[in-house]
């Protein structure tokens, strides 16, 4: 569990990161909770990571739109070529999930937003988490 209330199982190998977080969160509380991913043991910079948000809501401050940017850039700019699948159902989950890809479109972090579980885990071909030994 991450200090922002996230939790998350990392899954060396087949390198897969699996995101959850029931609730209402901030994008700054977003970014905390990634930085706990991003420093733990398991995880390491090519890893896949599954967004699994289906009722999860991720509160926007357009006054904050540099800040996220420069978050999310230097984050890809430490990463290889790895896939972001984040999946919800929320509107204002799916909208500022569509603005993070937006913002990466020219990294090598791949976003792909769907509001369909099993085509996110399809589309990241790592395997299923649910079926996956903690």
């Amino acid at each position: 569990m991450t200090a922002a209330g996230f939790s998350f199982d990392v899954f060396a190998d087949p390198g897969l990161v699996w995101f959850r977080g029931p609730g209402s969160y901030s994008l700054d509380e977003l970014i905390a909770g990634i930085m706990d991913v991003r420093n733990h043991p398991d995880f390491h910079p090519d890893c896949y990571t599954l967004v699994d948000f289906p009722a999860t809501t991720i509160r926007f401050d357009p006054d904050g739109t540099l800040a996220y940017r420069n978050f999310f850039g230097a984050l890809a700019g430490e990463r290889g070529h790895t896939r972001w699948a984040i999946y919800s159902h929320m509107q204002e989950t799916l909208d500022t999930a569509y603005v993070c890809h937006r913002i990466l479109t020219e990294s090598p972090i791949e976003v792909a937003v769907f509001e369909d579980f099993d085509c996110a885990v399809g589309w990241l071909n790592r395997g299923d988490p649910r079926t996956m030994p903690a």
